[in-house]
């Protein structure tokens, strides 16, 4: 019992990151949002949703990133560590991607960009909404 209570403690410790920016987009099949993320560029679209899994495409740097994430908490995500020109001691800053949910009437997803950066170093913002 005290092995279980202390693994969840760390579980929760773990979970409980300090967001520095968290900013809600919704997207349609093949839309793009994109992010600039200290002169990097985020973008993501998603191009199928079968079987509640929104297949997702993620390019950031020039490096292409294919996944596909569910509504399970376990499998809704996806991390990308972020340059930065300073080495940072860990943690390093990372943006998350996280699939909130998908309205099937509207044939929209809905997902949230998180960017966890202890340190202050990472600038982002959303340059645009772009259509297909």
């Amino acid at each position: 019992m005290r092995s279980f209570i202390v693994a969840a403690l760390i579980a929760i410790k773990l979970c409980a990151a300090d967001w520095a920016h968290s900013e809600p987009f919704s997207l349609r099949k093949d839309e793009f949002a994109v992010f600039e993320i200290n002169e990097n560029i985020l973008t993501f679209r998603w191009s199928l949703f079968h079987n509640n899994g929104l297949v997702s495409l993620i390019k950031y740097d020039f490096f292409p990133y294919q996944t596909i994430l569910y509504d399970d908490y376990k499998l809704n995500a996806i991390k990308i560590p972020v340059k930065t020109n300073a080495t940072t001691p860990p943690p390093a800053p990372y943006v998350m991607i996280v699939f909130e949910g998908f309205d099937r009437d509207r044939n929209i997803s809905n997902m949230r960009l998180y960017l966890s950066d202890a340190l202050g170093t990472v600038r982002i913002k959303k340059v645009s909404d772009e259509r297909d």
